[in-house]
């Protein structure tokens, strides 16, 4: 058979070593214009490598959705432009379109719609509008968007709402309505395909609580026991759920509780985060790390984003490479290059507010061969790994050649779990169908 891969244990004589501090940084590139942004920045969204961004400011004289595609900060228009009247407040990318949705209004009928960016021909309204604003916007794995808020349906009720690409329509089984007895903050889905909500919303119990729709009909995730709003939930590639907000736990400080299947508990372990305030804004990355953000500070009362990466919590960036933001935080967004992306209402220091951008850690790439096949991100990693590879086979093994993993892989990304890898350094071997070998060294953390 051609192109069988063998493993070699070698010793490399001539290694690259790269070394990058992590540091957050203001997104823009040095003699570009910055985004200043002369007002809030309430959504950051990553798609495709590029950012995006929308709140309650003007950029290019328009209130519209930003984008940051290096080198530039550009405003998404066409033939049609958005501009907005009122806060952008939720971005989604669905079939190669950008959706937004906020507060704003169409002017000849007052009602809140959602809008979407056909290329150059500019904005267009997806569907008919709805009678009160839009909170939050999100994408299944078949392309359909959904879109909640304060917005309500026939009955008073707070609805989810789904767009085919043609129509909205409510998320309900005939007589199974989600029954919202107020708004919705935030939308989530999943990779087998359940949508959740939760808000301000409340069941017979006057609980908060997470909705599940699994395709049939509505339910509970119970024993939450929430007394405070839920303002973000997100989902991980394991089906587990996180939810975070205004509740608080035994010792009364602010925490994400993670749902996994059965049952709820906090993340990171009993108040492991210790947030005193309100917490906006909740992301998970590709390797399964969780960050949260929003009113609650560090111990130099300055906001910052907090991360967990299995048990406990810490603050990403520290000492000279710290966030030091001087107002809260709304928005998280993790980019598929391990970047970091946030934004709210903190400034810089020309006082306007800004998109930050943390670079993780990149020390221990190690190359044979400057030709990379695979590109690994993060590096070092924890729980997962995501690669960019090649069609060829691709092999993982320890120093002493243990064998880890292995698979023949096509152009595109890749996704390994590693949760159970012991900490050290591993070689990934690969070998295209041209036969020439490459190897590229990595790092697990504890």
């Amino acid at each position: 058979m051609k192109n069988i891969l063998t493993i070699t244990v070698m010793l490399f004589t001539t290694l690259i070593s790269i070394q990058i501090n992590a540091q957050w940084d203001e997104l823009y590139t040095d003699s570009y214009p910055k985004l200043g942004a002369d007002g809030p920045i309430n959504v950051v969204y990553t798609s495709g490598g590029i950012v995006y961004t929308g709140g309650l400011f003007t950029f290019m004289g328009n209130k519209s959705v930003a984008y940051y595609n290096a080198p530039k900060w550009k405003i998404l228009t066409g033939s049609f432009e958005l501009r907005a009247n009122d806060a952008i407040n939720a971005i989604v990318e669905a079939n190669g379109y950008i959706y937004a949705g906020g507060q704003f209004t169409d002017s000849a009928s007052g009602q809140h719609y959602v809008a979407f960016h056909a290329g150059s021909n500019g904005w267009y309204q997806a569907g008919a509008s709805f009678n009160g604003t839009i909170s939050s916007l999100t994408r299944d794995k078949f392309g359909n968007v959904y879109a909640a808020g304060g917005f309500t349906n026939g009955f008073g009720e707070n609805y989810v709402a789904k767009y085919d690409g043609s129509v909205w329509t409510e998320v309900s089984n005939g007589s199974n309505r989600l029954g919202a007895n107020n708004g919705i903050l935030s939308l989530a889905t999943d990779s087998t395909g359940n949508l959740y909500a939760a808000g301000y919303f409340t069941n017979g119990s006057g609980q908060r609580y997470v909705a599940q729709w699994n395709g049939l009909q509505w339910t509970e995730l119970t024993g939450m026991n929430c007394s405070g709003y839920i303002y973000r939930l997100a989902t991980d590639a394991a089906g587990n759920v996180y939810a975070a907000g205004s509740f608080t736990n035994a010792n009364g400080n602010k925490y994400v509780a993670k749902w996994d299947g059965n049952t709820w508990s906090e993340m990171g372990g009993d108040n492991s985060l210790q947030a005193t305030s309100e917490i906006f804004a909740l992301a998970i990355d590709n390797n399964g790390s969780v960050y949260a953000a929003g009113e609650f500070k560090n111990a130099a009362n300055k906001y910052y984003v907090a991360v967990c990466r299995g048990t406990g919590w810490s603050e990403l960036g520290t000492d000279t490479n710290a966030l030091n933001a001087n107002a809260p935080i709304q928005s998280i967004s993790c980019g598929d290059d391990g970047k970091i992306y946030c934004g709210g209402n903190f400034t810089n220091t020309d006082g306007d507010p800004y998109v930050a951008v943390y670079t993780p850690v990149a020390t221990g790439i190690n190359e044979t061969n400057p030709s990379q096949t695979i590109t690994v991100y993060p590096n070092p990693f924890s729980n997962q790994i995501m690669l960019h590879t090649v069609t060829g086979k691709i092999a993982i093994t320890t120093p002493e050649g243990k064998l880890m993993h292995e698979q023949t892989t096509t152009n595109g990304k890749v996704y390994i779990e590693t949760g159970s890898w012991p900490a050290g350094s591993y070689y990934i071997s690969a070998t295209t169908n041209t036969g020439t070998p490459k190897t590229t060294l990595i790092t697990k953390m504890q």
